[in-house]
């Protein structure tokens, strides 16, 4: 979805009419704080700035001024998924009885994942978040969580997912590897 909150006004207005990339936008609020959406489809172009405009009365009828893109800032749609190019553990295909004793940190590399986008992991039925930051983030599963892992010779991999902050959803990744624990 494309949104452009049109925001607080400082008089009643009736409710406004808004048009995104050429099309009526559903409006809601009232009086004098609004929003407006409008469900952009898999044809629109994301390599533009999307138009918009508004036009509004206020409680009177009395016409105002119609404001259009750069008169109130721009809005982009934005349908590229973002990537997780790398999920690297430090402690190779085993994580033995003395590795489990510290904590241990995942790297996650990305793109195209806007900074303050929360990126998750999993591992053993838990999960990790980290905040991203220039297109990656470093999390820290506890040496205690490591120890939790079962040693029976179980093959384990770390997941990580994240989206951008348009919504769209990377495809979920798995570290470079699987690694057995192995306290012996």
């Amino acid at each position: 979805k494309t949104r452009h909150g049109i925001g607080i006004i400082d008089e009643i207005i009736q409710e406004p009419t808004v048009l995104i990339a050429g099309n009526n936008a559903n409006v809601s609020g009232n009086e004098q704080s609004w929003s407006a959406y409008y469900v952009m489809t898999e044809n629109d172009n994301d390599t533009n700035a999307v138009s918009f405009s508004i036009e509004f009365k206020d409680s009177a009828g009395n016409e105002g001024i119609t404001r259009t893109d750069g008169a109130v800032g721009s809005v982009r749609f934005d349908k590229t998924a973002p990537t997780i190019t790398a999920v690297t553990q430090p402690w190779g295909n085993y994580l033995n009885a003395t590795e489990d004793d510290d904590d241990k940190t995942i790297a996650v590399t990305t793109l195209n994942v806007e900074d303050g986008q929360i990126l998750s992991l999993g591992l053993n039925g838990k999960n990790y978040d980290g905040t991203i930051n220039d297109n990656s983030v470093n999390i820290v599963i506890s040496g205690e969580d490591l120890r939790d892992l079962t040693d029976d010779g179980t093959s384990y991999q770390i997941s990580a997912n994240v989206s951008d902050a348009a919504g769209n959803a990377a495809t979920e990744v798995f570290s470079n590897y699987f690694f057995t624990y192995d306290k012996t």
